[in-house]
Formats: structure tokens, C-alpha cells, sequence
């Protein structure tokens, strides 16, 4: 700037080129080879240049290096080029969320809004924006959230100081999506036994019928809302077997859990007199045994009577719900020193049985885990099971295991937010939120209290009547 205050000829093309090699820079944070469109623009320019390449002649007025240097300068010239024109959309957006904020009446004592340093996108459509706030008091983020959800069109999530004071996170999401989907609203949506709320989609509800899935798998970071939503799904399932319909006139069915922090998680359905908790490498090797002796056995009954699939009513058989919290410490691969390792193989040998054949049967597995990798749970195991709940992941290897893509790790830091892949079908969820008060007000009907097995305190698998699982 020019001591009159005006704009010389230096300021405005130091101006034009900061904002060029800004664009630059956007442009080589937002490109991704493993994008397809990325990739594809990529390949096309490539050929575009190779073809210039040899049509025109190299200008006379520079130097002349060899040929292969020649096309590197001018394939780097038109990737920067590319770059820029990524970046400039990038550079137009964070200019339209300044002036979004400045509209919102966020701005500092010279009349400036807050400097949008960078932002992101992630899969649900949520947007989170660093911020410098230029002195501002955070709290008028807070004071200002109704202004400011109107202005962008989105939620206000929160607002939080970083490591320094001068900057800050401001994140909102899509209005379709709630922060919190109450577990009572889920439960008031179940209209069939054996069905459950996934959780509330861009386009609703997702009501899903674990018969049709049969086996699923939940995965996510510490804080993601994996546990929870273990919990949510089992305790729905409980509350789904209250209601009758005319081809379920009397549902019934058994819920194993196999919890290896000692209860800590699952411990809440103690109380319920269909569900069996374990814990212990020992006694879960045991209960599968059984599991699989029932499959078989009822195989044998369908073959007897010539029919496809096991129903409930009609064969006085329970469907049996199996949910194993933190898989990877059950099917993690061990040495054959480890004192476990011969029942860790055999639940493996068992599980593999129940989930290709447990669909006909009315066995059905859930499985919960942080990490999906071939070392916590084996590849053959994962890819038998067609319903995915991915939660926030940490890791590219996991995201692509539960999804085939990276999106896993592209979801917002929101407890309970995950993506819901079942065959074709991917949804980005809000998970119910379910609390150990509300799971103890379900009520279990009276007629499903004698169908199940209990472990006695020597440790002992006991049959309790004629339609418990059968001793292997």
C-alpha cells in the first residue's frame, strides 16, 4: 500500500499472485488420486498435454533441454494449473463462509469477521470451519447460533478454543440430521418382532428386521458411539419381542452375550430372563459348541419336513440373537503357547459355522469392535457379514474393511454419527442414544422367561427345558 492510501501496481500483483499460490495450495490439499473424477481429469489432462506436446513446437525464444524435460515442465505447468482451479473453488468458499459470518454479526472491533484459515466437508454434509476469531469472545458463537444457523443453513454444533487462544473450531451440521436421536422416539417406531431402529437417516428413520440381515458388524474409535450403539440394538431386539403380529403371534427369543471386559458394558441385561452373559474365552468356546450342536439339529428338522427355514412358532424354536462386544480380544490370532489359544480357535471354527449357515436357522450374530483389520477379526469372518455400522474410524485400512472406501474416517467427531451399509444400500445415521435407565424400563413378556440357558456357578452349561439348546 502506498503511503496515500491507495493500491499501487507491486499491491495488487502481489495481491493476484498470494492468491494464486493459495488457490495452489487448496487445490493440492483438496486433490486426491483415489478420487475416480480426480483421477480421471488427471488422465484426460495428461493426454491433452501429450498431444500439444507434439503439435507445437517449443517456443524459440527459450532455451531448448531435452524433449523428456520439456513435457515434464509442461505437465508440471498444467498440473499447478489444475491445482489453481481446484483451490479457486476452495478460495470462493471460504471467502462466501466470511462474509456468511460477517452477515451472522460475528465481527471484531474494526468491523472484520472472523478469517476462515481452512474447512472441511465430511460425508454427512456436516461442516467444520477453523477459525482465527481476531480477539472475539468465543461466546458470541453461542449467543449468536440462531443468526448463524440461518445464515449457513446448518445446525450449530458447538464452538471450542484450540491449543491457541487466537483460533477456533466452529462445526454445524445438516439440518435433516439431529445431534441426539432419543432411544424412546426408536422404540416407539417398532411394529415387528426381531426389528430395530438403526438410527435417523437424511430421509428418516431406518428400521431394519435382524432376520434379514442376518449377521452385522459394528465398528468405531473410543468415543464413537460403538458401545452404545451395541446396546441400542440388543435392547430394542428385547423390546421387539412384546410385539405380536399375525405371522409372529408369539415371538421368542434367546440373546447370548459375550462381553470380555468383564460385564462391564453389557452388564446392564443381567436383569433380563432371556439373555445369557459371558465373559470368559473358556465359557463362550462352550456356549458356541451348543449353538452350533442346536443349528445342526435344527437342519435336521428342516430336512425331515422339507422346508427352507426354521420358523419360531411353528417348531418351538428360539431365535437366538449372539452379540460379541470387542470382538478382536476373541478372534485375535495367538501363538499356540498362549493358554487360550486352543478355545479361540475352536470359537473361530464355531463362529464361521453359525454364519454361513445361521441365516435358515434363526441364528443371528452381531459383532462390535474399534479396529477392523484382518489381525482383530479374521477376513473370512467379515466377509460373511452383510449389515455394517461404521462409526467414526481412525484408520484408512479399517474404513475400507467396513465400507470399501475411506468415508469411515471422513465422518465428523459427533458421538453416535456412522454410516449404514447393508448390499447396495449406504446411509450416513444418527445412532438412538440409549442409557442403562432406559434400557432397564423394557419389559420382557412372561412366556419368553423359561426359553434360555443359564450358566450355574460351577461353571456348568445347563439345559433348563425342551426348547433350550441341546448339549454338544
Amino acid at each position: 500500500m502506498s503511503p496515500y492510501g491507495k493500491r499501487t501496481d507491486l499491491d495488487i500483483w502481489w495481491t493476484i499472485l498470494s492468491s494464486l499460490f493459495k488457490c495452489i495450495r487448496l487445490g493440492w490439499k483438496k486433490f486426491d488420486i483415489n478420487n475416480a473424477l480426480f483421477f480421471l481429469a488427471r488422465l484426460i489432462l495428461f493426454i491433452l498435454e501429450f498431444i500439444v506436446f507434439l503439435s507445437f513446437p517449443w517456443p524459440y525464444f527459450l532455451p531448448a533441454p531435452h524433449p523428456l524435460i520439456q513435457f515434464l515442465i509442461l505437465d508440471t505447468l498444467v498440473f499447478l494449473f489444475f491445482l489453481a482451479v481446484i483451490g479457486a473453488f476452495e478460495f470462493a468458499q471460504g471467502l462466501k463462509f466470511q462474509k456468511a459470518l460477517r452477515l451472522s454479526g460475528i465481527v471484531s472491533s474494526k468491523n472484520l469477521p472472523p478469517k476462515v484459515k481452512s474447512f472441511k466437508f465430511y460425508v454427512d454434509h456436516s461442516l467444520s470451519m477453523s477459525l482465527d476469531i481476531l480477539g472475539l469472545d468465543p461466546k458470541i458463537f453461542d449467543k449468536k447460533r440462531g443468526i448463524i444457523e440461518s445464515t449457513f443453513g446448518l445446525y450449530f454444533h458447538d464452538f471450542t478454543r484450540g491449543e491457541n487462544p487466537r483460533y477456533g473450531q466452529l462445526r454445524l451440521t445438516p439440518k435433516t440430521l439431529p445431534l441426539n436421536y432419543p432411544f424412546e422416539k426408536a422404540l416407539s417406531l417398532l411394529k415387528n418382532p426381531y426389528s430395530v431402529v438403526i438410527g435417523r437417516g437424511m430421509g428418516g428413520p431406518i428400521i431394519e428386521s435382524i432376520e434379514d440381515w442376518p449377521h452385522g458388524l459394528i465398528a468405531g474409535s473410543t468415543g464413537s458411539g460403538k458401545s452404545v450403539q451395541m446396546k441400542s440394538i440388543v435392547a430394542q431386539f428385547l423390546h421387539s419381542l412384546g410385539l405380536k403380529t399375525k405371522e409372529s403371534p408369539h415371538p421368542s427369543a434367546q440373546v447370548i452375550l459375550c462381553d470380555l471386559k468383564g460385564g462391564v458394558e453389557l452388564g446392564v441385561f443381567e436383569a433380563f430372563e432371556n439373555v445369557s452373559i459371558y465373559s470368559n474365552i473358556k465359557q463362550i468356546d462352550r456356549i458356541f459348541k451348543k449353538i452350533v450342536s442346536e443349528m445342526m439339529d435344527r437342519f435336521k428338522l428342516m430336512r425331515e419336513e422339507s422346508v427352507q427355514k426354521i420358523v419360531s412358532e411353528k417348531h418351538n424354536r428360539d431365535f437366538i440373537l449372539i452379540a460379541v462386544d470387542e470382538a478382536s480380544l476373541l478372534y485375535r490370532r495367538t501363538h499356540k503357547g498362549h493358554p487360550d489359544f486352543e478355545s479361540i480357535e475352536s470359537v473361530r471354527a464355531s463362529t464361521q459355522k453359525i454364519l454361513k449357515l445361521g441365516r435358515a436357522a434363526k441364528i443371528s450374530v452381531i459383532f462390535g469392535l474399534q479396529r477392523p483389520s484382518k489381525e482383530s477379526i479374521d477376513t473370512e469372518i467379515q466377509e460373511n457379514i452383510d449389515a455394517r455400522m461404521c462409526f467414526k474410524i481412525n484408520t484408512l485400512e479399517g474404513s475400507i474393511r467396513m465400507l470399501g472406501h475411506k468415508k469411515g474416517i471422513d465422518l465428523p467427531t459427533i458421538a453416535g454419527r456412522g454410516i449404514w451399509k447393508f448390499g447396495n444400500e449406504e446411509i450416513v445415521f444418527q445412532a438412538p442414544l440409549v442409557s442403562n435407565a432406559d434400557i432397564q424400563k423394557i419389559k420382557v413378556p412372561e412366556s419368553l422367561k423359561q426359553s434360555l440357558i443359564k450358566l450355574d456357578s460351577s461353571g456348568v452349561q445347563e439345559k433348563i427345558n425342551d426348547q433350550n439348546l441341546v448339549e454338544s
